[in-house]
């Protein structure tokens, strides 16, 4: 009988050994955070967008900020360049500043030029025996616009203009512009039609590449004959960070212009990027003097490209926080509410009223628990892309069960 005591003693010592000694139960962690929240108070004016025709306007991410009529295939003038430029530097690579391959110009460029006068298109002088460098066809195509100069650089690429057409078709394809057909190196048909969503995706790969993105910003270059050629978008050299890409114009296609500009918020974020395209636009010589057929272009893309950066606002992620209900509870009676602290104090651009997508990930907490232990990260993500963090932490210590707690519940 003593020694079954014993026994029975000495296994409920054990048991209460091996209780007091174990791990305290985890609390139980309740959160309660929005899946949107309004980082930057406020309501931005619309972006406007013209009454005719089409523009599309969108970020440098993808996401369409400002949209009429961006599913239309319109035709497109001289932006067609954009992709004829594209086409040519991807079969004759250019480094930056360098000016490529030397062509001479025979009698059929010679030829060219005077057809595109013929036609009243846009032309730069071409005589057969001169020596022109890729980079200098490539400004004479995208500053002045030259329709001949787009039919020379199909023939040096091709060899046939025909071939050519169908690279363009190609690459476009490739490119899943649904909406993109060209029927000539130029734009100078009526049949080379896109639509501004196309166009918006067309431009944002010109910047892409780094020679292309240098051509189309530059305002002035001085050609082979030594004549000085401008650059047809005058909000190059009017509006702060405006980066150009292509201007154009026939009677079929009206204005168009395809556009891309850059405004800086803050010396700790990058600058903010949108591409734009309108096409189909009257004439205005209110914003473009020397060219009022390109001036109702100008001005729906002036307009639309300040409106959006009107919105966008520089913040401090310290000053932003989303209002979240939070508590850790142990279960012998110790809780604490929860707090998301911003995980370091960054500049981002937001747009003023924009709702972040917010998510949550907990981690499991072990008590004791200081306060301030982490319990988890908030992610907010804005249609930007811009991204902020939270950390998740308790607001003030947790501490562990007592022994007898232990010794009295599973």
């Amino acid at each position: 009988m003593l020694l079954a005591l014993t026994v029975a003693l000495i296994a409920l010592a054990s048991l209460a050994v091996m209780r007091v000694s174990a791990a305290a139960p985890a609390p139980d962690l309740g959160l309660d955070t929005p899946a949107l929240f309004v980082a930057v108070p406020g309501d931005p004016a619309a972006i406007p967008t013209p009454r005719v025709g089409s523009l599309t306007l969108a970020q440098s991410n993808g996401v369409r900020v400002a949209d009429r009529d961006g599913d239309a295939a319109r035709p497109i003038g001289s932006v067609a360049k954009t992709m004829t430029a594209l086409v040519v530097l991807d079969r004759h690579p250019l480094r930056a500043h360098e000016l490529g391959p030397e062509l001479t110009m025979t009698a059929v460029d010679a030829e060219l030029y005077l057809q595109a006068v013929r036609e009243q298109g846009s032309a730069v002088p071409v005589r057969a025996g001169e020596q022109w460098h890729e980079r200098d066809l490539l400004l004479a195509l995208m500053l002045p616009s030259a329709n001949n100069v787009a039919d020379s650089l199909a023939l040096w690429v091709s060899g046939d203009r025909g071939a050519f057409v169908e690279l363009l078709n190609e690459r476009a394809a490739a490119m899943g512009l649904s909406r993109t057909h060209f029927d000539d190196p130029s734009g100078f048909s009526a049949a080379t039609v896109s639509s501004t969503r196309d166009l918006v995706a067309l431009g944002t790969a010109a910047l892409r590449n780094p020679v292309l993105a240098d051509i189309v910003s530059t305002r002035g270059a001085v050609l082979p004959d030594g004549v000085r050629t401008e650059n047809l978008d005058v909000l190059l050299s009017e509006e702060p960070g405006w980066l150009g890409i292509k201007t154009g114009w026939t009677p079929s296609a009206g204005g168009c212009l395809l556009f891309a500009v850059q405004r800086s918020f803050a010396r700790e974020t990058p600058p903010v990027v949108v591409v734009g395209a309108v096409v189909a636009q009257p004439a205005d010589a209110s914003y473009d003097a020397a060219h009022p057929e390109l001036g109702g272009a100008v001005r729906a893309a002036q307009q639309a490209a300040s409106a959006f950066f009107d919105g966008e606002v520089a913040v401090h992620t310290a000053d932003i926080a989303p209002t979240i209900t939070g508590s850790v509870v142990s279960a012998w009676g110790p809780r604490s509410d929860v707090l998301a602290v911003p995980v370091r104090d960054d500049v981002v651009v937001l747009r003023r009223g924009e709702s972040l997508a917010v998510t949550a990930t907990l981690m499991q907490l072990s008590l004791p628990a200081a306060g301030g232990a982490t319990v988890g990260r908030l992610t907010g993500v804005a249609r930007s892309g811009a991204r902020l963090s939270w950390t998740l932490r308790i607001a003030r210590s947790v501490g562990g069960p007592s022994a007898w707690w232990k010794l009295t519940h599973d």
